[in-house]
């Protein structure tokens, strides 16, 4: 039976939103632009559940950590937390992912439950060993994350979108000292580093989790 990567987002404090419908067609757009950016790897789209939460079933853990930063950049200014569960699924997979029903829902519900309580941004279950650590480490990877400013937002993707610095600025029609200035601000070959490091740390907390 394969094992899959749950994932439910949930917008922290949404009942203070002003503008809640503004907001639930922003939210609509970053997940439509997670699942197009999705891939093989994606195995359930995501879609927005109850309102304040959203949720995406993975067959990898490798995007998952570049997911998740997507999406708290597309609602910048506005705190988001995640659960995480790693497990098999008892139902028939579905296109989107929702209706559906296992230890993979099972445990990122638990997750998602745990971050509210313990305030963290993510949470992974199984949380033992390998989990707790590498739920530390992207915690504070999206704490970082978390303090970015819109602009340099704009200037991570231009330059993620462009390949360097200087055509990322001629894009943005700012000089290139202004993106090398706006990406050290926000962190980004720091961030970046310690990210490149989660997927494996993921892959290491399933074959834990997995009966042997």
């Amino acid at each position: 039976m394969p094992s899959y990567w749950a994932v439910i987002g949930d917008v922290v404090r949404s009942r203070a939103i002003a503008d809640r419908p503004a907001f639930q067609a922003r939210l609509e757009q970053v997940l439509g632009r997670a699942n197009a950016a999705g891939g093989a790897d994606l195995a359930a789209r995501w879609t927005v559940t109850l309102g304040d939460e959203f949720q995406g079933l993975y067959r990898t853990p490798h995007p998952l950590p570049a997911v998740a930063e997507r999406i708290c950049h597309g609602l910048s200014g506005q705190a988001v937390r995640f659960g995480i569960g790693f497990g098999p699924l008892w139902t028939p997979l579905r296109p989107d992912a929702v209706g559906m029903d296992g230890p993979c829902f099972h445990r990122a519900r638990a997750a998602v439950e745990a971050a509210r309580r313990l305030r963290r941004t993510v949470v992974v279950q199984p949380g033992e060993d390998v989990a707790e650590r590498v739920g530390a480490l992207w915690n504070l990877v999206l704490v970082v994350v978390a303090a970015r400013t819109r602009r340099q937002i704009a200037c991570i993707d231009a330059y993620r979108a462009e390949g360097t610095q200087a055509r990322a600025a001629a894009a943005l029609g700012v000089t290139q000292g202004t993106v090398s200035r706006e990406l050290g601000r926000a962190r980004f070959e720091e961030a970046a580093s310690a990210m490149a490091h989660l997927p494996g740390l993921l892959a290491e907390a399933a074959a834990a989790a997995e009966p042997s």
